[in-house]
């Protein structure tokens, strides 16, 4: 073997090497910027949450204070709710990140649970509809 051989040898090793440690530092810096989008999906969530639960409980507390006018305005108002969080919920499924964020969906889905309750409650004694609002919403 030469010298010119081994050294062009060398000069590949040291390239894979390279190649290899590029890698590892992508991987890396890839596996933070996904725990990163996780951490900022998981405060949105939590955000989301907090909204949604607040909506609920001022709901509980002025339920008897609305007009059927006002009844009929917040039922449409809170169906862009149930529109927008399944259009998410639908972003989410054609990602790899439902198994991470199982627990704050979970939570995210319960929450609008007790909204679609206090929007089937509104539909029926404030509004005083027959339609069953859980059929407006496809959860």
């Amino acid at each position: 073997m030469s010298y010119t051989t081994c050294t062009e040898d060398i000069k590949l090793i040291e390239r894979t090497v390279s190649s290899l440690a590029n890698t590892e530092r992508s991987i890396a810096q890839g596996s933070d910027e996904h725990l990163d989008m996780i951490l900022n999906i998981q405060r949105g969530f939590s955000n989301v949450v907090q909204f949604i639960s607040t909506l609920v409980n001022a709901v509980e507390k002025n339920f008897n204070l609305y007009t059927i006018e006002q009844a009929k305005e917040m039922l449409a108002k809170i169906h862009e709710i149930f529109h927008a969080a399944e259009s998410l919920k639908d972003s989410i499924a054609k990602t790899s990140l439902q198994g991470q964020i199982n627990s704050q969906l979970e939570v995210f889905c319960n929450e609008l649970n007790d909204l679609r309750e206090i929007a089937n409650d509104l539909s029926r004694y404030r509004v005083n509809m027959d339609q069953d609002y859980n059929s407006l919403f496809n959860d």
